[in-house]
């Protein structure tokens, strides 16, 4: 989030984790989870400069999308799992890999 919108908008450091936060869609949404604990071990808001660092850790080259490409490519089917199960986890790393790719899902009559 720039600088400026937090000056102008006069936000807090606080007001400006939730408006970045509330503006995430898609797989970008999942660098909420997990959330931050306190002390004592209790869910707490994220700051700023946590979601800004988890954004930039997500995105950067070479970063996660590097390491959820490798999973793809190494993604074989596993002893008794279904082809549907197999699928869905597959889509899921291309949506990690590719957050933009939108996969037209069809179905295949088998005979």
């Amino acid at each position: 989030m720039k600088k400026s919108i937090v000056v102008v908008d006069k936000w807090t450091a606080e007001e400006a984790a939730i408006q970045l936060a509330s503006a995430l869609r898609d797989n970008t949404c999942k660098i909420l989870v997990p959330r931050p604990v306190d002390g004592f071990g209790q869910e707490r808001p994220f700051t700023i400069l946590e979601l800004a660092a988890r954004l930039k850790r997500r995105y950067r080259p070479g970063g996660l999308a590097e390491s959820y490409l490798a999973q793809l490519k190494r993604r074989r089917r596993k002893h008794k799992e279904t082809l549907q199960e197999l699928g869905e986890q597959i889509q899921e790393l291309v949506q990690q890999v590719y957050p933009s790719f939108k996969a037209k899902v069809c179905k295949i009559k088998v005979p």
